[in-house]
């Protein structure tokens, strides 16, 4: 799983596929180091690297790299970047129930 796999999957939970895109690829990889800290916490085995207990793990430099997480988690690290997305523009209401949503669901993928 990589940064840019996860922002694609991202990109379609938000049907943001089409260029010009709504949210930045910058902003998008902004909210992927947050999932990744919130699945740190939340799952604490997701912290360990090459069996090395890590404070949280660091998304790598390319976007072509892979993340040290199991590829299991990657739906759920696609919704938080989503709930972020929307949560980021919830003057619409809309959007407000979209990362309520997305929020849930991708807690319920972290475990």
């Amino acid at each position: 799983m990589t940064v840019e796999t996860i922002r694609n999957r991202a990109r379609q939970i938000l049907e943001d596929t089409v260029e010009p895109y709504r949210w930045e690829d910058a902003q998008l990889r902004d909210h992927l180091q947050t999932a990744v800290r919130r699945l740190n916490r939340r799952v604490p085995s997701t912290r360990y690297l090459e069996g090395v207990v890590q404070d949280y793990i660091s998304l790598p430099e390319g976007d072509d790299a892979d993340i040290p997480i199991d590829n299991c988690y990657a739906g759920a690290l696609a919704l938080y970047v989503a709930y972020l997305a929307y949560f980021n523009d919830a003057t619409d209401t809309v959007n407000n129930e979209r990362a309520a949503s997305c929020l849930a669901r991708a807690e319920a993928l972290m475990i």
